[in-house]
């Protein structure tokens, strides 16, 4: 019986033992936020409250232009009256860009944890969703303009987080809070 007990108590000891020792603060740890990111409000009814997210610089060349020409690449993004999401044309003065640029990529801890570029969900608009992160692409093969061309092999993006949604004081929603990574490289 002596023998039973002793050899169930360290039964117990040997299977219970690892999780003690592989216990370590860093384990399961929330990954923080990558360098540079940025914080902002973007509200859902004033055209000129959106979040300007810098996707580098390009070079382009305008049709009535001496050669090619450099300049700042950003977007705008912003939230319609329905809790959409859409991005804006230069850096968010601009029209909105019809084109199929944000992909969801579903309910993540933290703007770090958006690390690969989706294969397919991608859309012009897509509901606001707090909790989760989002991808925007901007590809010059799909941005000619008739007042200017781009290089077409141009391909940049942006990751962003939905931290929580923005509220009124009397408790209706006026938009959203986010974290977002300009000029990002994905891991692909």
């Amino acid at each position: 019986m002596k023998k039973n007990v002793c050899f169930r108590l360290a039964v117990m000891v040997a299977v219970m033992f690892p999780l003690f020792v592989s216990c370590d603060k860093n384990d399961g740890g929330k990954k923080e936020d990558p360098a540079g990111t940025i914080e902002a409000n973007v509200r859902n009814d004033d055209r000129w409250s959106f979040a300007t997210i810098s996707l580098g610089r390009y070079t382009y060349t305008y049709t009535y232009g001496d050669g090619p020409t450099e300049g700042p690449l950003e977007v705008g993004l912003d939230i319609d009256g329905s809790n959409n999401f859409f991005l804006r044309y230069d850096g968010g003065q601009g029209d909105e860009m019809k084109e199929k640029f944000i992909a969801n990529v579903g309910s993540v801890d933290g703007l770090g944890y958006v690390e690969t570029i989706p294969t397919s969900g991608w859309s012009a608009r897509l509901a606001v969703k707090p909790g989760c992160g989002y991808v925007i692409r901007y590809r010059g093969s799909e941005n000619q303009r008739p007042y200017y061309t781009m290089d077409a092999g141009l391909e940049r993006y942006a990751r962003f987080y939905v931290v929580e949604w923005v509220t009124s004081t009397a408790g209706g929603i006026i938009g959203a809070r986010v974290k977002f990574e300009p000029e990002w490289t994905p891991s692909k």
